[in-house]
């Protein structure tokens, strides 16, 4: 990449600086070599010397180099720029958490799976006397299905918007070599069918990309999907660790980060009392102590679940 804070024209410098921020990039040899001077390229008369080759990484990655360097080369006026990343910091992760997408509920073909999944485990867990196993066991086939069809479903999407991108590639080529004739109309309004496609399925990744962002405020065509992606990339880094000091010693490996914080989260939520001396009140299991639902209380539970229920009992915003 060219150019450097130092021996580089005023208007190349606030580019890169602009670049570097907006795709939110760091130059990694000055940031680990702060006070050092050292140049890539040299002209000996007159003697010149800058540094024009360096290695923009993301900031997310950052915590991963172990070592940058400038090495003399050969054949060549320039010299070597080395980058040295930890192994360690790339190990495979898990799946994450799974997230529903709400969507799915207004999609006609979903709703028939589920229902059929829920005539199949009626049939097949007919004998399960365990009556939460049951419905737990229901929810995960449930769920299974619901990540399948997904899968499929976001697996068609991606390739209708490929042989979108590839019929609207055809029909600009075919436009730019075509003289004006009847068949020209026709190109142009299939044209126009295939941006108003492609711009829809556009519009659908950014609401998508807004939600998951936390985007607080949206308006129309106020921000486009860069923005939201870009907000959701951010809020992804923030809930990584890729660095943890413990004890004054740094640690960078993703297992031993984890280890660390299973440690913590164990000791936190550990009991701090001994079981064998506990002197709490010995009634508190006792079932005549257990408080129970009034009859109009029982009738609410059992009632079938209704779109506006949530607002029956929460009408504040703060404790929805």
């Amino acid at each position: 990449m060219g150019g450097s804070k130092y021996n580089t024209p005023a208007k190349y410098t606030s580019k890169l600086e602009d670049f570097i921020e907006e795709f939110e990039l760091c130059d990694i040899w000055r940031t680990q070599n702060v006070d050092s001077r050292l140049y890539t390229w040299r002209q000996r008369t007159p003697l010149i010397q800058c540094r024009l080759d360096f290695w923009l990484i993301s900031n997310f990655l950052s915590s991963s180099v172990n070592k940058t360097s400038i090495v003399p080369s050969i054949k060549t006026d320039h010299s070597l720029i080395k980058l040295t990343l930890s192994g360690e910091n790339f190990s495979k992760r898990g799946p994450g958490f799974w997230k529903f997408n709400s969507g799915l509920l207004t999609d006609k073909n979903y709703v028939d799976i589920v229902k059929n999944t829920l005539s199949e485990c009626n049939n097949k867990y007919h004998n399960l006397e365990n009556k939460n196993l049951k419905w737990d066991t229901i929810k995960s086939e449930i769920r299974g299905a619901t990540v399948k069809y997904s899968k499929y479903k976001n697996m068609k999407l991606r390739e209708r918007e490929s042989n979108l991108k590839k019929r609207q590639d055809e029909i600009q080529k075919t436009l730019s070599c075509t003289y004006l004739d009847k068949d020209i109309n026709n190109l142009l309004v299939e044209l126009d069918t295939v941006k108003e496609d492609l711009e829809q399925i556009v519009n659908n990744q950014t609401r998508g990309a807004n939600i998951r962002s936390h985007a607080e405020h949206c308006e129309g065509n106020e921000r486009n999907s860069k923005y939201f992606l870009s907000l959701e990339k951010r809020n992804y880094k923030n809930k990584c660790i890729n660095k943890l000091v413990v004890n004054d010693i740094e640690i960078v490996s993703q297992e031993k980060i984890l280890n660390e914080e299973r440690h913590f989260y164990e000791n936190l939520y550990a009991s701090k009392k001994d079981p064998d001396k506990y002197s709490g009140d010995s009634n508190f299991f006792d079932l005549n102590f257990i408080p129970k639902l009034t009859d109009l209380e029982k009738d609410i539970c059992d009632a079938d679940i209704s779109e506006s229920e949530p607002h029956m009992y929460n009408t504040d915003k703060e404790t929805c």
